[in-house]
This record gives C-alpha cells, sequence and structure tokens, in this order.
C-alpha cells in the first residue's frame, strides 16, 4: 500500500515519503514511513486513545440528535391534543348517534398527547444526566408509547370499517323517539341544520312520524317565521334538503377516523427513530463508562 506525495513533517525538515508498514502491538499501532533517502519515520498513536475519540465523539452527535427528537416529540404531543380537541368538537355535537368505539380514538390522542409532553420532559432529564438507569426507563416508555400508538392506529381503523351498521340503527331509532323524546328532537334538529340533511337516507324517512309529505322545520332549507311550523314539498330541493343525513355522518367520521390512524401511524414512526437513538446512545454511554 503506497500513498505517494505524502507531506510529512518530521523533526523540522518537510519530505516526500511513502507508507512501508504499520502493525498494533499491545493497543498501540506503529506507522512506518520511507522517505526518498530511505530513512524511516515511525508514528506511534494510542489506539484505545483513538477509540475513546471516536466514541467520545459519536455521544456527542447522538446527544445532539436525541435533543432534537425530544423536541420534535413534545411538539408531537401539543399536536396530538390539538388534533384530538379538533374532532371531538366536530363529532361531538352528534354524539347521540356515535358509539363509544367512535368517540374512543380522538379522547386516547389527547390523553396520549399530554402524556408524550411529560415523557420528553424527562428524556431531556435522562440526556443530561447520562444516567443508565433513567435512559433505560426512557427507552421502555417509548416502546409503550409506540405500542400506544399502533393499537391507537389499528382501534381507528377497526372502528373506521364497522361503525356504518350501528350508525344507521342509531339514527332510525333515534327517529322512532321523535314524538315523545324532547333530547330527539333536538339531536335531530342539531344534525339536520348542521350537515344540512333530511331524514336517515331521504326526507321520505319522516313519513312514519308526520303524515302529508311533511317534515320538521329543520329540513327546510330557510326557516319558516312561524313558530313550530313544519316543511311541505319533500321533492322540492329549493325548500327541503334533499339529501340524507346517514351518509353525511358517515363520511364525516369516515374523515375523522382516517385522518387519527395515518397521525398515530405517522407518529408510530418517528417513535421507531427515537428509540433507535435512545438505545445507541445507552450502549455507548455504557461502553465509555465500562473503560473507565
Amino acid at each position: 500500500m503506497y500513498l505517494k506525495n505524502t507531506l510529512i513533517i518530521y523533526s523540522t525538515q518537510i519530505t516526500y515519503c511513502y507508507l512501508y508498514r504499520y502493525y498494533i502491538i499491545n493497543d498501540i499501532m506503529q506507522i512506518h514511513f520511507v522517505n526518498s533517502r530511505n530513512i524511516y519515520i515511525p508514528i506511534y498513536i494510542k489506539f484505545k486513545k483513538i477509540i475513546g475519540i471516536m466514541e467520545t465523539g459519536s455521544i456527542d452527535v447522538l446527544k445532539y440528535f436525541l435533543y432534537v427528537f425530544n423536541a420534535v416529540f413534545g411538539i408531537t404531543g401539543v399536536a396530538l391534543i390539538i388534533i384530538g380537541i379538533i374532532v371531538i368538537a366536530d363529532l361531538g355535537r352528534f354524539s347521540n348517534y356515535l358509539s363509544s368505539s367512535i368517540t374512543a380514538p380522538p379522547i386516547l390522542l389527547i390523553i396520549l398527547g399530554i402524556f408524550i409532553i411529560f415523557i420528553s420532559i424527562y428524556g431531556f432529564y435522562c440526556i443530561n444526566k447520562q444516567n443508565l438507569n433513567f435512559l433505560i426507563v426512557f427507552i421502555i416508555i417509548l416502546l409503550l408509547v409506540l405500542v400506544v400508538e399502533i393499537l391507537l392506529a389499528i382501534m381507528s381503523s377497526i372502528s373506521k370499517e364497522n361503525f356504518n351498521n350501528d350508525l344507521r340503527f342509531s339514527l332510525k331509532n333515534s327517529m322512532g323517539k321523535y314524538s315523545f323524546e324532547e333530547t330527539d328532537r333536538q339531536s335531530w334538529a342539531s344534525i339536520q341544520r348542521k350537515l344540512e340533511c333530511c331524514g336517515v337516507d331521504t326526507p321520505k324517512d319522516w313519513s312514519i312520524i308526520f303524515p302529508e309529505n311533511q317534515v320538521p322545520v329543520s329540513c327546510c332549507q330557510n326557516l319558516p317565521v312561524e313558530s313550530g311550523a313544519l316543511c311541505r314539498n319533500l321533492f322540492d330541493e329549493r325548500i327541503i334538503y334533499q339529501k340524507g343525513c346517514y351518509s353525511l355522518l358517515n363520511n364525516r367520521v369516515q374523515r375523522s377516523l382516517t385522518f387519527i390512524m395515518y397521525v398515530a401511524s405517522a407518529f408510530s414512526l418517528l417513535q421507531v427513530v427515537g428509540v433507535i437513538l435512545s438505545i445507541f446512545y445507552t450502549y455507548l454511554l455504557k461502553n465509555r463508562q465500562n473503560s473507565k
């Protein structure tokens, strides 16, 4: 192996030389160069010292990346809380028709976000202290959060696929109680005004409650002036909303659960990065402490 035209400073003289040989004895690397005058130039390097310097540099780099990860991790916790609140505020208006399997994911998202913020703070503490036991606990907590996020994504996916029949049954059941339950009357008034819909599938669904092609006033595109008035002319789209509430509410819930599923999946990938960084950081830190 030759390194031609290598510039070496030795004994205050500058000369060109090439690598002659190198070997390691007792953790000391000996490198021999030969110059143009066939004079050997030995260089001795402590091998363990080089490895120690490399490990220290690696630990400092990983420490920096862990600081960045923890900052991003804490921000994701805040993001999860905000997303959960937005979803609950959106779907909470229709909670009378939604099962607990639909409302549970956004609630879990908020709880998880709060938990992640505290974990992020604990992570900064562990990195600063460089305590192996604290770091191991931090890794275990990150793994648990990763499992929860994966389960949350799976729960959202299952709920998204299975709630269709429950939603239709809940709407029809509530419609059957419309005449004698004030809660159901208010719920239908709210959903039909907010979604601009009428009935479960079509305005005709109200025929079991109101005779002579009449529907609740909340189905009217323009509210009547008279108190307690009903809307007529079921097939006139200029007067009555023609879309059923089932399809509109179904689409709204589907979008929300799909969004939660994607968010949980994306954040779980971030968790994997954090776990890998933490494991390598703990491993290098342990090696450095054992070498002392």
